[in-house]
């Protein structure tokens, strides 16, 4: 077997990536790391969200004022703890070799030893806006990892994180106020958000460096209507048992954004601005030669309609 991470999951934010890892994690076959998202490759302060992982001295992480450093503290403080407690001593060795241990490429592929023989990888949703230098180290790191990747309607997607970030309470580094039709957008075309959005830069950032029969692509939509085919999916993609472990092996459905309507102002904004770029990812030969691509052409239709475009 070839060194880990055999793959990564890319993304994208809020469309089921939670699911997906806990599904992953109950499969005899796989191992994944005791948390979700390492952020190992998006590190770069340069990024519009700056990784906890930023800081490489101990000293700065364990002192530092900066955000990241701070939401390092916090996420150590909170999963330590948990592992103790749940008398998980192996989680809870890994937990310290995560946070505090040296950040190099050695030391990331040492996050996966425990695998043992096991199909093993991360999900971070956050590489999908990895620029080439980042894409082209994960992809030297394993060069024949393979790619999870779980679409949604960018549209449904940014309201679903706009409502996320609302609840969380100004943890993040911009919350929107969901009573101002203007700070909604401000949100959602702020950089970070717009990046999280932007499928094509994602696809033709990462197929540069690896080729497209490595990428698996699930819809959001099928989660909802048949999970079973979802995992079953990617499952196949990764080279271990599909019928036997689906069953029962769904995970459950976790981080689910609040119920609320979103504003037909922000809807037409919204519309308007990824019309063009749903078109374009339409077109693309990873997504038009391939099963779900009748999703995008829903997800076109939609915005057609809620922007007055028909074309």
């Amino acid at each position: 077997m070839s060194r880990a991470p055999h793959f990564l999951g890319i993304g994208v934010q809020k469309a089921a990536t939670s699911w997906l890892w806990e599904a992953l994690r109950l499969h005899p076959d796989v191992w994944m790391p005791p948390r979700k998202e390492l952020h190992y490759f998006d590190r770069a302060t340069r990024y519009p969200s700056p990784s906890h992982l930023a800081s490489d001295s101990r000293w700065r992480r364990a002192t530092s004022d900066a955000p990241e450093d701070c939401r390092l503290r916090q996420f150590f403080r909170d999963e330590f703890r948990a592992a103790v407690d749940r008398r998980d001593w192996p989680s809870a060795r890994w937990t310290l070799r995560y946070f505090w241990g040296g950040r190099s490429d050695a030391w990331y592929r040492s996050l996966f030893a425990p695998a043992k023989g096991r199909v093993a990888g991360e999900i971070t949703p956050a590489y999908s806006i990895l620029d080439d230098a980042d894409v082209a180290r994960a992809a030297a790191i394993s060069p024949s990892v393979k790619v999870l990747v779980l679409l949604r309607d960018p549209i449904e997607r940014a309201w679903s994180h706009a409502k996320f970030a609302a609840s969380l309470h100004g943890s993040l580094y911009e919350v929107p106020d969901l009573s101002s039709e203007e700070s909604i957008v401000r949100f959602m075309d702020s950089p970070v958000q717009t990046m999280r959005g932007d499928y094509v830069r994602m696809f033709e950032t990462w197929t540069r460096h690896l080729p497209a029969e490595r990428f698996w692509i699930g819809y959001q939509d099928d989660v909802e209507a048949r999970p079973d085919d979802v995992l079953r999916g990617a499952f196949e993609h990764l080279g271990v048992a599909a019928d036997r472990a689906v069953r029962g092996n769904r995970g459950e459905r976790v981080n689910r954004s609040a119920e609320r309507p979103m504003p037909d102002a922000v809807r037409r904004h919204l519309a308007s601005r990824y019309l063009p770029e749903l078109r374009r990812l339409a077109a693309l030969p990873i997504i038009a030669a391939r099963p779900g691509r009748e999703h995008v052409a829903t997800w076109i239709r939609r915005a057609e309609s809620a922007a007055g475009d028909q074309g």
